[in-house]
């Protein structure tokens, strides 16, 4: 449980030591990571008890066979990262892990790769923020949450904001 609290918070906080080293942590915790499709689903407000039933609704479920899940409440985020050997988990699944969420379930793009999985994890936690209880969006439906994601660190969305921002900080003042 430890070692999952540990591989989540550096996942979703960005502090790991590179895409090596997060492959490496995946396969020690039983997350095989080649030839697999990896994900990350985001529950915002999620306590441990509501991580504890989305994991088992994730792992026992005979319509979405070979799915391995990972998961531990970050800075009051669950957070849960996925492998599996059937592609993207699927709607009725991902309905039926969010029924007991105190609000929605925000499911990352899937990908092939941990850089393309950890590149997934910023705006899987942007859109999560933003639903209902009982919600279930796809990052992929939600192409501009995306953009501004990986925008987000960019020097040059940075300044564009504080221009576009500039005279209402001075009406302010």
């Amino acid at each position: 449980a430890l070692a999952a609290r540990d591989l989540i918070a550096a996942v979703a906080g960005g502090r790991h030591a590179g895409e090596a080293d997060v492959a490496a942590r995946l396969e020690a915790a039983g997350l095989p990571v080649r030839g697999r499709t990896l994900g990350v689903l985001v529950a915002d407000q999620a306590d441990p008890a509501a991580l504890a039933t989305l994991l088992a609704a994730l792992q026992e479920t005979p319509d979405s066979p070979g799915i391995r899940a990972l998961g531990a409440v970050h800075e009051g985020v669950g957070v849960v990262l996925i492998s599996s050997a059937s592609g993207p988990v699927n709607d009725e699944t991902l309905a039926r892990a969010a029924s007991g969420l105190p609000a929605g379930l925000a499911v990352g793009a899937p990908a092939a790769t941990v850089p393309e999985l950890l590149a997934s994890v910023r705006a899987t936690m942007l859109l999560a923020a933003r639903l209902a209880a009982g919600e279930v969006r796809r990052v992929d439906d939600r192409p501009l949450t995306r953009l501004v994601a990986e925008l987000g660190d960019d020097h040059r969305m940075q300044e564009h904001s504080e221009r576009m921002l500039a005279p209402l900080i001075r009406h302010d003042d």
